[in-house]
């Protein structure tokens, strides 16, 4: 406290020792930090307002965002066509209108938006598959905010999407693991609501792909389109649970999560193939016609007289035969008529998720090498990347399937990792957004505090400390105090000035000067005898 007093007093006598100019100075220098830190609290105060729907809106669709929005008697504004809220309502109150069913359709690309990333030194891969972690996350925690759910999980199967080849593209799908409060089924709305804030915010992800489990029960939403929707629904369920447990008994993985989706037969296809038999035969005629040449005998007459003629050894007559054979068939054929029906509810495809436990690769690594510290992500990929495959291929043939892409592995950090890791693995960027929003006042309040020190670094420096301090004189010994000799004539002349303030400069070596007669006449007036002995104390080391 001591301390505090003699500052202040050591502040007062540097502002007292200051020209006007060099007042002024520092009085403005102290109105801008006042301002400063006050402009700082107010807008510290005021809470952040961000898009409630960072995306193009209707006017019908904002109105009605408006209409719900007051009714819910919650504060906003509107800027730019854009809906502001407090950044710390946005999640429940996009949790609140899906579960209203008053989201969009389409809420692509304000996911995007929500999860953005700007590191431009990993690759897109990468990119892609720390947006799915990040969306997954981000769409769990707003769903944990409805009605009813207690803890909420998203797992996103994004599929693939054929560009250069000729191949099908497979369709993307989800899975929603909710853990409900004590005692509580979740509706059929919260799960129509679920299933549409998940298909809105992954690309070509339609709501009936979007499997909902409910403290273990499958909850799948019905096809709209389809006109057996109810049925479908439980067929759904018995076929996922059938592949579900089947494909966990042979993993064999504690704490493994796995999603089955089986895509049904939502229409009657009936396919109908004609097939005709071999021709009949009823009518068959064949003709034969045989030609043989004829040979000539010799006639009586007169002959030349002529030697005698060797016989020529007679050649054989060529024999022809032509075969002609008519055949006529029957009017009516054997015809075989094949009918097809796909009727509802039979198995179309059939895609599987599964999400493997991070501390089930570390195990592998430890009994592969034989060590028992943790190994680093880099030691780790080969055989995470390994195991991936075994699983793949240990999932194709139950589910029928012969394409990779039908099968998604992954993993996820369960209990046992270290909380930082998961938590830098799990948040991504998306919690970058959150501490940045605070840098900007507490570098404002930082800055007004340095100039305010600045400020008084400058009053220390502008004057000496000349405090006067309490001194104890000691009368000298055995020498008679000699009495003071008071001059009772004039001290000096007063000479008469003009009006006017004229600016005189001094060095510093003038204003202590002045300044020490001023504490002098000072403590003349407090304490005569105190000045008595200072100004004898003075004559005797004058002499």
């Amino acid at each position: 406290m001591d301390f505090i007093k003699k500052q202040l007093e050591q502040i007062k006598e540097h502002l007292g020792s200051l020209s006007t100019s060099q007042s002024l100075v520092i009085f403005l220098l102290v109105v801008m930090i006042m301002v400063a830190l006050f402009w700082t609290i107010y807008q510290t105060s005021k809470p952040p307002m961000v898009p409630l729907l960072d995306q193009p809106l209707t006017e019908t669709e904002a109105a009605s965002y408006e209409n719900k929005l007051e009714n819910w008697d919650v504060t906003y504004r509107i800027e730019n066509n854009k809906i502001l809220v407090k950044r710390q309502d946005r999640d429940r109150l996009i949790a609140r209108l899906g579960q209203v069913n008053a989201l969009p359709a389409d809420m692509s690309e304000s996911w995007k938006k929500l999860i953005t990333e700007s590191d431009m030194w990993i690759t897109q891969e990468d990119r892609q598959n720390r947006w799915k972690l990040a969306l997954e996350q981000r769409l769990g925690q707003i769903i944990q905010l409805m009605d009813s759910v207690q803890k909420a999980y998203v797992i996103i199967n994004p599929g693939s999407k054929r560009i250069l080849s000729d191949g099908p593209s497979s369709d993307p799908s989800a899975s929603v693991y909710m853990h409900m409060q004590s005692g509580i089924t979740p509706s059929k709305p919260l799960v129509v609501a679920v299933a549409s804030m998940v298909s809105g915010a992954v690309d070509r992800l339609s709501k009936d792909r979007v499997q909902v489990i409910a403290n273990g029960v499958p909850c799948r939403v019905p096809n709209d389109s389809s006109p057996f929707a109810s049925e479908e629904l439980d067929t759904r369920r018995a076929y996922e649970k059938h592949f579900s447990d089947k494909i966990q008994q042979v993993l064999a993985i504690n704490n493994a999560q796995v999603g089955v989706f089986v895509e049904l037969e939502s229409e009657t296809i009936q396919t109908t193939q004609q097939k005709y038999g071999d021709p009949v035969i009823s009518k068959e005629r064949a003709n034969e016609n045989l030609s043989k040449p004829v040979v000539l005998a010799d006639e009586p007459g007169v002959r030349p007289n002529t030697g005698i003629s060797v016989p020529i050894a007679e050649t054989p007559g060529q024999e022809s035969s032509q075969t002609e054979t008519e055949t006529e068939y029957a009017g009516n054929r054997d015809l075989t008529q094949i009918v097809k029906h796909n009727t509802p509810g039979t198995v179309k495809a059939i895609r599987a998720t599964v999400n493997i436990p991070y501390t089930y690769f570390v195990e592998i690594f430890k009994q592969q090498t034989g060590k028992e510290e943790k190994p680093s992500p880099i030691e780790l990929e080969p055989i995470i990347q390994a195991q991936e495959d075994n699983i793949r291929k240990k999932i194709l043939p139950i589910i029928n399937a012969d394409d990779p892409a039908s099968v998604e592995v992954s993993y996820f950090f369960d209990l046992q990792t270290s909380p930082v890791e998961t938590a830098l693995a799990a948040s991504g960027p998306a919690s970058l957004p959150e501490f940045t929003q605070y840098l900007k006042p507490v570098g404002l309040v930082f800055l007004a505090f340095t100039s305010l020190l600045m400020v008084l670094m400058m009053l220390k420096k502008a004057s000496t400390n000349v405090a006067v301090q309490n001194l104890e004189f000691k009368e000298p010994v055995n020498e008679p105090t000699p009495p003071l000799d008071a001059d009772s004539g004039p001290i000096g002349e007063a000479v008469s000035s003009d009006g006017v303030l004229q600016g005189i400069e001094v060095d510093e070596d003038t204003i202590r000067t002045r300044k020490m007669a001023e504490q002098v006449a000072t403590l003349v007036k407090e304490d005569p005898s105190s000045a008595a002995a200072l100004v004898r104390q003075w004559i005797i080391k004058s002499r």
